[in-house]
């Protein structure tokens, strides 16, 4: 492998060469080793990946929850920037950036992250506008939980499968602008490698060496369906850990061993339920569920009416 100095300046004898022991992807127009350029740029093109996928979940994320569980002129407001922003020419605007800030990264691709983000601001509002009327979401409000942890712990957890899905999608979308913006000599400087500023160094010898424009092409290609697949992975992963693993029969006899002694007898009120009133509040008056129901439970009464052992479920809850 050629040294560093050596890979900065050049080798006029070794340029474009195919590959070889030597140089295992061939060489460029200046003998530069292309594998070594691919894997220097590739922590530059995953950087502004990553700072335009940042920018697009800080704002698309908070936004979309506040307007689809909120309402009202929040969601008004919200829906209206969105719209406004989807009205921009987004090409024109990141040139412009550019021109203001050269070759920055930062700038460039953090203004695409604010163009995509009203993308997923609205995924984020249709996936939260159903489970807001939810009743577990009408019993935590009843409860007294602020909406700040309605939205983090009951709210957020539900759609973060779209979310990470989405943010998946995001991220090959934005490895291609990148990319393609590198193509074009606006975010990168030469001779700083990055893989849009190889293909267009490929580009400019294609006849005489198309060889070049492979291993950068099929590295961008590979990589963008990559990230396109691993949002599914995370997603099942992220889904299973938050499941709660539901306790079994046999786990709730073996959780409680001393307990299965003192099963009431046969016939015993086991609940007793009288003159129970439940409503949750509307937008314009409450609603009411439930109003003056009264009930007795026995023991072996619900294993009589749906099977379950109502003997078994006291032994464990007594424990």
């Amino acid at each position: 492998m050629p040294s560093v100095n050596s890979q900065n300046a050049g080798d006029l004898f070794g340029a474009n060469q195919l590959p070889s022991w030597s140089h295992l992807l061939g060489t460029d127009t200046l003998g530069r080793d292309v594998l070594s350029r691919l894997l220097v740029g590739d922590r530059v093109t995953l950087v502004g990946v990553v700072e335009a996928l940042v920018v697009v979940l800080v704002l698309a994320v908070p936004l979309g929850l506040a307007a689809g569980y909120l309402g009202g002129w929040t969601d008004r407001v919200v829906t209206w920037l969105a719209d406004l922003t989807f009205s921009l020419p987004a090409v024109v605007i990141i040139i412009v950036v550019l021109s203001v800030f050269p070759t920055s990264m930062l700038a460039g691709m953090a203004t695409f992250g604010v163009i995509a983000a009203p993308g997923l601001m609205r995924v984020v509002r249709s996936a939260t506008l159903p489970i807001r009327e939810e009743l577990y979401i009408k019993a935590a409000e009843a409860s007294g939980l602020s909406r700040t942890d309605i939205l983090t712990r009951h709210i957020l957890p539900r759609i973060a499968g779209v979310v990470i899905v989405q943010a998946s999608l995001l991220a090959a979308v934005a490895l291609g602008v990148q990319t393609g913006l590198a193509f074009l000599r606006l975010l990168v400087a030469d001779p700083a490698p990055s893989w849009g500023g190889m293909v267009a160094d490929g580009t400019s010898v294609l006849l005489l060496h198309p060889w070049l424009i492979i291993p950068p092409g099929a590295t961008i290609a590979v990589t963008m369906l990559a990230l396109s697949l691993l949002g599914d992975a995370v997603r099942d992963a992220a889904v299973e850990s938050w499941s709660a693993p539901v306790r079994t029969k046999r786990a709730a006899a073996k959780a409680a061993p001393a307990s299965a002694g003192t099963t009431p007898p046969a016939g015993a009120r086991l609940l007793t339920v009288q003159h129970l009133s439940v409503s949750f509040p509307g937008r314009e008056q409450d609603v009411r569920v439930v109003e003056d129901v009264s009930f007795d439970v026995a023991a072996r009464e619900m294993r009589e009416e749906t099977g379950l052992d109502i003997e078994l479920l006291t032994a464990a809850a007594s424990s």
